[in-house]
C-alpha cells in the first residue's frame, strides 16, 4: 500500500476530465492540494478508480454529469446487494484500488495532519477484502 499527496495539477486534470467541480486553494500546480472538502476528496478517489477500470470506493446518490449534481452531494452507504460490500466498513467498496486514509473515511472535513496540515492524501492498494 502507498500513501501520496495529491497535487493541484492532479485535481485540475480530474476536474477537466471528470467534471468533478472540486474546489481547492491555489498555491501552484506542483503544490499539494489543500482546503478540499471530504466529499470532494471522495469524488476524486472515485474518479481515479473508475478512470482506471476499478470500482468506485464511495457511493453517492448523484454522479458528475447528472442533473442536480453538486460537489457536496451526500454519501450513501454500500448495501449487501452491492458488489464489493463489506459489513465491516459500509463507507468503502472493497473492490476499489484507491481510497482515503481510514481515519478520514467518516464524512467530515479533512482535518489537520501531524506533518502537513490540510493536505489531501490518498492511499492505494490492490482490491481485496482486508484493509488496514
Amino acid at each position: 500500500m502507498g500513501k501520496h499527496e495529491i497535487s493541484e495539477d492532479m485535481i485540475n486534470k480530474a476536474n477537466t476530465l471528470g467534471g468533478l467541480l472540486i474546489s481547492k486553494d491555489t498555491r501552484g500546480v506542483n503544490k499539494a492540494a489543500t482546503s478540499v472538502r471530504w466529499n470532494e476528496a471522495a469524488r476524486f478517489v472515485n474518479w481515479l478508480n473508475t478512470s482506471q477500470g476499478f470500482a468506485a470506493a464511495y457511493k453517492f446518490t448523484l454522479q458528475p454529469g447528472a442533473g442536480g449534481y453538486t460537489d457536496n452531494e451526500n454519501l450513501v452507504l454500500w448495501t449487501v446487494s452491492d458488489a464489493g460490500y463489506d459489513a465491516g466498513n459500509l463507507y468503502r467498496n472493497t473492490n476499489a484500488r484507491y481510497f482515503l486514509e481510514r481515519r478520514r473515511e467518516q464524512p467530515a472535513r479533512l482535518g489537520p495532519q501531524q506533518h502537513r496540515p490540510d493536505v489531501l492524501e490518498l492511499r492505494f492498494g490492490f482490491p481485496c477484502r482486508e484493509r488496514p
